[in-house]
């Protein structure tokens, strides 16, 4: 009996690991301030509209920010580049505005923040390579 009860407890433990591993949400913002963006995403590829022009497709492997980064003005590529993970858990405070009670509250929003990661390239808007800078772990080691 004790046996089972082991067992089951470890089974339990398993499946919510694994139902961890496997989510493809995440419930952490990713603050990619240089792109002009702030969001709550979800692991694999997907898109993002900024303005009339402005598409960003992000590839992200992780919830801590490893990501690939196109960006695209007037459907020309125009950066490109990868990021790994953010070091650790950061906070932002917001200001919200309730449509129902039209109050004004602060709220902390945690996020991670994504570190830039070698090669990313630049393009002008007639499609020629215009810039590359290289990183490491953020910093910028060559251009």
């Amino acid at each position: 009996m004790k046996r089972n009860l082991v067992y089951s407890l470890l089974l339990i433990s398993n499946l919510s690991l694994c139902q961890n591993v496997f989510n493809s949400s995440c419930d952490y913002k990713l603050s990619y301030e240089q792109f002009g963006f702030f969001e709550f995403l979800k692991i694999g590829k997907q898109q993002l509209k900024k303005g009339a022009d402005t598409i960003i497709e992000i590839n992200l492997h992780n919830c801590r920010g490893a990501s690939e980064i196109s960006i695209f003005k007037n459907t020309k590529l125009i950066i490109k580049g990868k990021t790994v993970n953010g070091l650790r858990l950061l906070a932002k405070q917001l200001v919200v505005f309730d449509l129902l009670t039209y109050e004004k509250s602060i709220n902390v929003v945690e996020y991670y923040e994504p570190i830039r990661e070698g090669l990313w390239e630049y393009w002008d808007g007639k499609g020629e390579k215009i810039k590359e800078e290289v990183y490491k772990k953020g910093i910028l080691k060559a251009q």
